[in-house]
């Protein structure tokens, strides 16, 4: 595990692929099913889940397709924990969309584009504010996924919220 950045409460980790579950406070069952589905070093595809995989983590689910050159991402999946967290719905839209938005920071967007160039696990958490709400404190994990094993061409988020 490294820090690639620590800033405004945020910390922003990064792990090698091979990082056992155990590193990963809470997140043990999922990073163990995501290694389960793993052959031998490559990356598990999103097709290699299945629905009942994710039962009590269904809510707490995020997924994303890659897009290159330039670097964006298409949410394909926002699950509800995360809408009742941040208080939208980030399905089927673009990561140049949220920032529009002003749903998304450039600084996660350059940690997730330099996460899936160099193939790492990530994690980040901290604590933020929402209009009416106290500080809100997230921990995610952010997982890569493959078409061909290799590279990454979607993401997994899980949520903790804290």
């Amino acid at each position: 595990m490294a820090i690639w950045k620590e800033i405004d409460g945020w910390v922003y980790e990064y792990f090698e692929l091979d990082t056992p579950a155990e590193k990963f406070d809470g997140f043990e069952p999922i990073v163990n099913l995501w290694n389960s589905k793993r052959s031998g070093n490559d990356i598990p595809s999103w097709s290699n889940f299945d629905f009942y995989d994710f039962v009590n983590w269904h809510g707490k689910v995020s997924k994303s397709t890659y897009l290159y050159n330039p670097f964006d991402f298409k949410v394909d999946l926002f699950g509800i924990d995360f809408v009742e967290l941040l208080g939208f719905d980030m399905t089927g839209y673009k990561c140049s969309e949220l920032l529009k938005l002003d749903q998304e920071n450039a600084l996660d967007v350059e940690f997730y584009e330099w996460i899936y160039k160099n193939r790492y696990i990530s994690r980040y958490y901290g604590s933020f504010s929402l209009e009416g709400h106290g500080p809100i404190k997230a921990n995610i994990i952010d997982l890569p996924l493959s078409d061909d094993g290799k590279n990454i061409t979607h993401s997994l988020e899980i949520l903790l919220p804290d």
